[in-house]
């Protein structure tokens, strides 16, 4: 009597599955440099607004002088970035508080006003 051909079997499959989909989520990949070409300001957050539809701040080049580059950008849909540790990972818009240096990339537009006013595209926790 000949032995039955072994099949594949196919409850492999069950807990492949997940674990996949665990590893995708897991690799939510951040750029090292998650500002492609020059930031549109490097500075330092001098003024949070919550007061309106979406946040806004204030993000002053040298914020001990009156003139000098001064931005306010509305953070709504924002992509933040914290690259204070060892490796940049994604923070969000609460991690963004009055002192810290960033780097903003506007997206769209910028008003011509003093500061001057944009939507912020990324936003880079510096220190």
């Amino acid at each position: 009597m000949k032995p039955a051909p072994l099949r594949p079997s196919r409850f492999w499959i069950t807990p492949v599955i997940p674990a996949l989909l665990v590893l995708t989520a897991a690799c939510d990949s951040v750029p090292a440099d998650p500002i492609v070409g020059e930031p549109t300001i490097v500075g330092e957050i001098t003024t949070l607004d919550s007061s309106g539809v979406q946040l806004r701040i204030l993000v002053e080049e040298r914020p001990e002088v009156q003139q000098g580059e001064k931005i306010w950008f509305s953070i709504g849909g924002t992509d933040v970035f914290d690259a204070r540790g060892p490796t940049v990972i994604r923070a969000s818009r609460q991690s963004l508080r009055v002192g810290l240096e960033v780097e903003g990339l506007a997206d769209g537009p910028i008003l011509e006003s003093y500061p001057a006013q944009a939507h912020a595209q990324t936003i880079v926790i510096l220190d």
